[in-house]
């Protein structure tokens, strides 16, 4: 028995997460399971996904009926390539099983169900490793929407036969018969060991140790030599040797009073450096952001002093917000802050800690300085563009509400005149009312054209 049924129940509901990422159950399960056991769980994971029992299908006319779902098969295809996704695909041990699935379920082929169609596709981008940089944030059930909406062709598709044709060249250099199947070729003397001679002839074990190749088995590509030896003996030590663990007391200490605490050009440089990568601690973000406060008193900006460029704002504001704010501050002031406005204005939004960490950076500074409206208009624009743009509905949804939060905060101060972005935002919180606060921001809009339009039908009639 490879797990348990308490394994067995976690690693089934781990996979029954439809609308959860292939990332993210892929990363749950390296984090449930211990690695040293990660060809067990595969195995199992395997043994599920080729197991048919009387389900239902998850797609409506399907006559396909698998224990596991289609989504919790998708899911399992791909913790079996990412596991070992670090590894040439030749020497992936599960590549034979992804070819098969291909080869079984060819697609466009009519005898062939939808599920089993879908499978063989995913594979297919699996093995050769097909849009793997978008592929780990779809969902299965966006997966299965593309596939039915786009109806790939199987002549558009690379050709499986060039992986299949490699593997009876791969399994003999590669893998030995033992390590093929999960065995490791060491065989340790036990103390009930007994020679050949001494056992009984019929005896399967004898028969399994003399027909073993050894020389096919003990390979430089496949087994690790064990060492065992004794630990060295202690080397002899003297009451001399340590003396030196005893200095005379009492010791006197010396101080350089003249030392201060500090910060130099150096130092700040390379703690900007250090927050362009993780967030800094508290004591060295208040010191950075001393030394910052500084330079606008000296006459000087972090552009000309430190060399912060328009391209490294994104990373300063996804790990340290408060010191991009600062940074911003100073360059207000100077002409260069027109280079930093316009990638803020273009920056990709659809990663969430930058998205709610750049609307708080402007918030900010919309609440200190006068911003231009047309840099306010297109970083709006932005906003609402990647909202649109993500195919995820978790994130989507997330990204969605900080965007209305910020719009409201702008109305409510009146930093932006909303009739000069009212047609935009109006068709963002139509697009998007299923969600609370769109819905919220949409009754803010409709309640400021009616006092607008009030107002002109008193202006009308005094005149």
């Amino acid at each position: 028995m490879l797990i348990n049924t308490d394994e067995l129940n976690r690693l089934l509901e781990l996979l029954d997460q439809e609308h959860k990422t292939f990332r993210t159950v892929s990363d749950n399960f390296i984090e449930t399971f211990p690695p040293e056991r990660k060809f067990d769980f595969l195995a199992v994971l395997i043994l599920l996904i080729t197991n048919n029992a009387p389900e239902a299908s998850s797609i409506q006319g399907s006559t396909e009926a698998k224990y596991l779902k289609l989504h919790q098969r998708l899911h399992g295809f791909f913790i079996v390539h990412d596991l070992h996704s670090n590894l040439p695909i030749e020497e992936n041990p599960f590549m034979p099983f992804l070819v098969s699935t291909v080869q079984n379920n060819p697609i466009n082929d009519n005898k062939i169900s939808i599920e089993s169609q879908i499978e063989s596709y995913f594979c297919i981008k699996l093995l050769f490793r097909l849009d793997l940089e978008c592929l780990p944030l779809f969902t299965p059930s966006i997966f299965t929407a593309n596939f039915l909406s786009n109806s790939p062709r199987a002549v558009d598709l690379p050709d499986i036969k060039t992986l299949s044709d490699l593997l009876p060249n791969i399994l003999p250099t590669k893998l030995t018969p033992l390590r093929c199947q999960g065995i490791h070729p060491c065989i340790r003397q036990g103390s009930i060991f007994q020679p050949l001679r001494h056992r009984r002839p019929g005896n399967q074990i004898s028969r399994f140790i003399s027909e073993l190749n050894l020389k096919q088995e003990l390979t430089l590509h496949c087994f690790e030599l064990e060492f065992a030896r004794e630990p060295p003996p202690l080397y002899p030590v003297e009451q001399h040797h340590l003396e030196w663990i005893f200095p005379e007391i009492p010791l006197d200490l010396l101080w350089d009073d003249s030392m201060v605490a500090t910060i130099d050009g150096d130092e700040v440089e390379n703690l900007i450096a250090v927050a362009l990568q993780q967030q800094i601690s508290e004591k060295e973000e208040e010191r950075l952001l001393q030394d910052i406060t500084h330079l606008e008193i000296e006459g000087s900006d972090v552009v000309s002093k430190y060399g912060l460029t328009p391209e490294q704002l994104p990373d300063l504001i996804k790990y340290n917000p408060n010191v991009a704010f600062e940074c911003l501050l100073s360059l207000c002031k100077t002409s260069a802050i027109t280079s930093f406005y316009h990638t803020l204005a273009s920056m990709d939004m659809s990663v969430t800690q930058v998205g709610l960490h750049s609307m708080e950076v402007i918030n900010r500074l919309t609440n200190v300085v006068e911003m231009p409206k047309e840099f306010l208009h297109l970083y709006i624009a932005n906003c609402i563009r990647s909202c649109e743009s993500i195919t995820d509905p978790f994130f989507q949804t997330r990204l969605v509400r900080l965007v209305c939060v910020f719009l409201q905060s702008l109305i409510h101060n009146k930093i932006i005149d909303i009739g000069e972005v009212f047609i935009e935002v109006q068709a963002f919180c139509i697009e998007f009312s299923r969600i609370r606060e769109a819905a919220g921001l949409f009754k803010l809009l409709r309640s400021l054209q009616q006092s607008t339009d009030q107002d002109d039908k008193r202006i009308k009639l005094q005149f």
